[in-house]
């Protein structure tokens, strides 16, 4: 199946719009990541605290998916995300202004709540934008802008820090207020349940009867796929959380390397997520196509084991697997949308962020203990959750063979 330069003029305009907010945001999001370990190194923060802001962040983020994914059947999806980037900046603003650790993880609580409704409402907004066959083209474009302009932020916001640690999360604020107004603004109006008048929307969409929501949709077929996005989560999260300490740690490199590493990695992720990602999305082999992307990633992984003391090599092999990781990132991401119903894309949406958001706690906690055992241990387990990952898929086919799709 040939990608032209055509299926990308065919992108909506409205979309066009969204992935261009959505990957400010993205930006936005990463400003703070290089200057939060000197902003905690200033506080006098213990060392646990990095690790831990991150976990409760995670958590939070788990918690919430559910609640963000069932709240878009009920209320517009560009109110969702003006929501979310305002709570975003007030988390983010408590986090910089902090002075305790009590107020440092309160920040980061207030943030994962509120970041995983941008994650969920613009991807149903984009579901709703597009058609089945646009979405594979327009989908992974939407989550490769974020991770993208991501790196694209890491790299400026440490250049800013060494003026000021304040001015990255000042700058960050700004342009995440900036986003809620212009998505509330530029959104467009979709169709949305009625709220049950017997019951409070407090009572339709809390947290808890959100996770009652998503019961009813494991499916067989659901079960394998939110445990392979958890498996692929806790890896990923493994490699990138480690890549950053070991090349500090352990080859006393720079943590300039660092930022240029992620920023080659985003260069190679716009080639990939806009040629062959969208080439897989749209095939019927997706399942065992994404297998092969995997299995890359863990040959990328073994070229890190086995060469740990040889920078080029070691640092090259993590730059492949954190690029072909995001190819996955972005087909799990269609195929949970493709096995959903119209009716229940927003719930599948945020359970599939849910157990994203739950596989990168326990990712970065257990690869955090296992590093103190051997340092390449973490990069060891990711390969292993990786491989799994490719016998759940299989598992999986076996499910969708025997016609196990949601059908509300």
């Amino acid at each position: 199946m040939k990608v032209s330069v055509s299926s990308f003029r065919k992108i909506p305009k409205p979309v066009v719009v969204l992935i261009a907010l959505y990957g400010l945001e993205g930006f936005a999001a990463n400003l703070a990541h290089p200057v939060t370990p000197s902003l905690l190194k200033n506080l006098a923060m213990p060392a646990y605290v990095f690790g831990l802001a991150f976990a409760v962040m995670q958590f939070s983020n788990f918690l919430m998916s559910p609640f963000w994914g069932n709240l878009c059947n009920y209320f517009q999806a560009r109110k969702v995300l003006f929501v979310g980037c305002i709570g975003y900046a007030v988390g983010q603003a408590i986090f910089g202004l902090a002075q305790t650790q009590a107020l440092i993880l309160l920040g980061r609580i207030v943030s994962g709540a509120f970041v995983s409704a941008t994650a969920i409402a613009a991807v149903v907004s984009l579901i709703n934008l597009t058609t089945p066959e646009e979405r594979k083209t327009s989908l992974p474009i939407l989550l490769t802008s974020f991770v993208v302009m991501g790196t694209f932020g890491q790299f400026v916001g440490g250049v800013l820090g060494d003026f000021g640690i304040a001015i990255p999360f000042i700058i960050q604020v700004a342009i995440l207020v900036f986003c809620a107004f212009a998505f509330l603004l530029t959104g467009k109006e979709f169709t949305v349940k009625e709220r049950d008048k017997d019951k409070s929307i407090l009572k339709q969409s809390n947290p808890i009867q959100s996770f009652i929501e998503v019961k009813n949709y494991l499916t067989p077929l659901f079960m394998m796929q939110f445990i392979t996005v958890f498996l692929l989560s806790f890896a990923s999260t493994s490699i990138s959380q480690t890549f950053g300490y070991y090349i500090v740690d352990v080859l006393h490199l720079g943590s300039s390397v660092n930022g240029m590493a992620r920023g080659v990695v985003g260069v190679i992720s716009i080639i990939l997520n806009t040629t062959f990602t969208i080439r897989i999305a749209k095939s019927v082999r997706a399942e065992k196509n994404v297998s092969i992307a995997i299995g890359l990633t863990i040959l990328s992984i073994l070229m890190m084991l086995f060469s740990p003391h040889i920078v080029g090599v070691f640092i090259g092999g993590a730059i492949f697997a954190m690029s072909f990781d995001t190819m996955v990132v972005s087909i799990m991401q269609d195929l949970s949308t493709t096995y959903a119903s119209h009716d229940s894309q927003s719930i599948i949406t945020g359970a599939h962020n849910s157990m994203k958001s739950l596989g990168a706690v326990t990712g970065a906690l257990i690869a955090g203990f296992v590093y103190d055992f051997n340092a390449l241990y973490p990069f060891a387990l990711a390969a292993l959750c990786y491989f799994a990952s490719i016998i759940t898929i299989q598992i999986l086919l076996r499910f969708k063979a025997k016609d196990t799709l949601i059908n509300e």
